[in-house]
């Protein structure tokens, strides 16, 4: 039979009161609740940047501030008038620590004073016969994100690897099993984190790796191993939606169709390189978060991060992915997006790659190529590479900047870290003239490619080095890019 003492239709009242406090809440905000004679009482204090302790609140009352932009330090809580034993249990995720290791209880203090360190996030639990008749409701107001929404009994409120600060908190007691408070002007994040989004690639030689969760690598680096496939998948998010994701496959290019939520992208047993990926959120997911990723790609090492269905990789180049990170975090929260993150060689170097569609793609016929005509013209390194590189391209005659820049534009579009020179060697007639070649790193050593050495000398000037006996004495050099 139910209950029907006292002491239960009291928390009945109380759970009433607690829904009306809510329904007429003035702008979302929660008003300060009525207890029930009888019932406890939550009290708590913020130590807030700049201010210190602040005057004790209780009862869904806000402790801190908003809009000023100040952290809170450390907090009390307590509980009082309480007729059940038990003790409320608290602990904070601290600036440049973590979570704290012990739980603080009953008007200790958690967190920092001192330090300049911020709360970033908050759980709050009760125990004994107190846990067995109340929940203890609350949230927090997170930097760049406003209210959460309310959590309860040990939920984690606030966020972890994002850097913000909370600003304020709300903590109340509801009867066991009452509904959760609301508010309009929380948000729909009650705990932000990067765990939102669970990945794993198929690697060449390893199959599929173990899933990694945001912003961790899912692939490998270093050891020219080649993405083969990739499942994503959403973990937990608040609101309604899906992770959708294609990839640009060896010999095949862009998939036709988005895959979503866990399904296999690219190939496997096929030995076909992920070349580019796109990822987007849809339904209320892409209205709240953004999805920002970066590759490791071939020759190139990471690219950019960039978001949102956008391309990420190569295309046109022949490069295998190698690695993958991705993060899937509230809008406008995540890395800066860069102009590098997918790479087109065809629209980077389209005179270069004509070229090596006729002569071959690959570094040798890309330099004999560039010993061209020689013809006298502009020798200004302000002028820039593209400049001399359309006048080769055009004419197939130039100087030795002319030349350089042809080189140098096949070069990169073979993707080797090249880099046009600018500096002085020695003449015939006498003193010291403008030159320029071409740097090219290879596993660490610099090596010098200078087509004109080979056009007006008649000897090597592939793959050389610097000070090497019989080639010009190259001196006051900058690298023009």
């Amino acid at each position: 039979m139910k209950d029907i003492s006292l002491k239960s239709i009291a928390k009945e009242l109380t759970a009433g009161m607690v829904v009306l406090s809510v329904a007429f809440g003035i702008l979302g905000a929660y008003r300060t609740v009525s207890l029930a004679d009888g019932d406890p009482s939550v009290t708590y204090s913020a130590h807030v940047q700049d201010i210190g302790w602040m005057d004790a609140v209780s009862n869904g009352e806000v402790s801190g501030t908003s809009g000023r932009s100040l952290r809170v330090e450390a907090l009390k809580i307590n509980v009082s008038s309480s007729p059940y034993s038990g003790s409320i249990e608290y602990r904070s995720h601290i600036q440049n620590k973590g979570w704290e290791t012990d739980w603080k209880k009953d008007g200790q203090e958690s967190g920092t004073t001192g330090s300049s360190l911020r709360i970033e996030a908050l759980q709050i639990r009760l125990t004994g016969e107190l846990d067995e008749h109340y929940d203890v409701c609350y949230r927090t107001h997170v930097q760049n994100i406003g209210w959460t929404t309310w959590t309860r009994n040990g939920g984690l409120s606030g966020s972890e690897g994002y850097a913000l600060r909370v600003e304020a908190v709300q903590i109340v007691l509801v009867p066991e099993g009452s509904a959760l408070p609301q508010s309009e002007d929380s948000t729909v994040y009650t705990y932000i984190d990067n765990n939102t989004v669970s990945y794993s690639t198929h690697v060449q030689n390893i199959g599929w790796q173990d899933s990694v969760k945001g912003g961790q690598t899912s692939g490998t680096t270093g050891r020219s191993l080649r993405l083969e496939a990739i499942k994503i998948s959403l973990e937990d998010l608040p609101v309604s939606g899906s992770i959708e994701y294609r990839t640009h496959i060896q010999n095949i290019g862009w998939e036709s169709n988005w895959t979503s939520d866990g399904e296999m992208s690219g190939t496997s047993g096929q030995s076909l390189r992920l070349e580019a990926i796109q990822i987007r959120l849809t339904g209320e997911a892409a209205k709240y978060y953004d999805v920002c990723y970066r590759v490791h790609a071939q020759n190139l090492g990471w690219l950019d991060w960039t978001k949102n269905g956008q391309s990420a990789g190569t295309e046109a180049m022949s490069y295998r992915l190698e690695a993958i990170e991705i993060i899937v975090c509230p809008k406008d929260l995540g890395p800066g997006v860069g102009s590098r993150a997918f790479i087109n060689i065809r629209q980077l170097y389209p005179q270069a790659c004509a070229v090596l569609d006729k002569v071959g793609w690959n570094l040798p016929a890309a330099f004999n190529w560039s010993v061209m005509q020689y013809v006298r013209g502009e020798t200004s390194p302000d002028k820039g590479t593209r400049y001399f590189a359309n006048i080769g391209f055009t004419n197939h005659s130039g100087n030795c900047y002319v030349m350089a820049a042809c080189f140098y534009e096949m070069a990169k579009a073979l993707g080797y870290d090249a880099h046009q020179m600018t500096g002085v060697v020695p003449l015939r007639r006498g003193g010291m003239g403008p030159h320029s070649w071409v740097e090219i790193v290879m596993d660490g050593k610099i090596y010098v490619f200078d087509p004109d050495f080979q056009y007006e000398s008649g000897r090597s000037g592939y793959m050389i080095y610097y000070k090497k006996s019989g080639t010009w004495m190259y001196s006051n050099y900058r690298r023009m890019n």
